[in-house]
């Protein structure tokens, strides 16, 4: 349940952080370099989460807990990230439109 209650929350959150970011960045087109530089802290995060429990493995403890709550975190910043650059790259009144292949 409580987990539940996180990735709700962090939705909202996350796509509110999105939005400010984009309005203090105004990204002509967002690029796969632009999430990576925005959500790289929360992939260093998963990163240790995992090996941590690779290396030491899962027993259920505190410690366990605290790196899966923030392994969720990191989890769903990355998905609406990746979801908010998208959209976004799609809607940009600015983006260029394709050139229609010659057939």
């Amino acid at each position: 349940m409580s987990l539940g209650i996180i990735v709700i929350s962090g939705i909202l959150l996350f796509h509110l952080a999105n939005r400010l970011m984009q309005r203090v960045e105004q990204l002509p087109k967002p690029s796969v370099a632009d999430h990576l530089r925005q959500s790289i802290f929360f992939y260093f995060i998963i990163v240790y989460s995992l090996s941590t429990w690779i290396l030491t493995g899962f027993s259920g403890s505190e410690d366990d807990l605290y790196f899966l709550t923030l392994s969720s975190i990191s989890l769903v910043s990355v998905m609406v990230n990746t979801i908010f650059l998208f959209k976004a790259r799609g809607t940009n009144a600015g983006a260029e439109p394709t050139p229609a292949s010659p057939e």
